[in-house]
């Protein structure tokens, strides 16, 4: 990790997120970043051995169901298909959300 983060750095990800950023505004980021880096460097110092790992702390385990073919399901797909006002090649036809 830089010592210091510099408005060029600053620049650089910003122009990656494709965000536009004002002078004043890259003066800013740059300030706040240096702050939030120098935060890990403190977080870095901290002996965490013998710290066990949370990566979970819930408990909970998966209780989605395992997927299963269920043909009565698929058995119901022309009669979806009559419903529908319109289809092309057994799809639902729907109206365009993008151009």
């Amino acid at each position: 990790m830089p010592d210091q983060i510099s408005p060029a750095d600053v620049k650089k990800m910003a122009e990656l997120a494709r965000l536009g950023l004002s002078s004043q505004e890259l003066k800013q980021a740059t300030k706040d970043l240096q702050s939030i880096f120098e935060h890990f460097a403190i977080i870095q110092q901290i002996d965490t051995d013998g710290v066990p790992t949370t990566d979970d702390i819930t408990g909970l385990k998966n209780v989605v169901r395992t997927d299963q073919a269920q043909p009565e399901v698929l058995s119901q797909t022309d009669e979806l298909l009559e419903a529908m006002p319109e289809t092309k090649d057994r799809q639902l036809k729907v109206k365009k959300i993008f151009e």
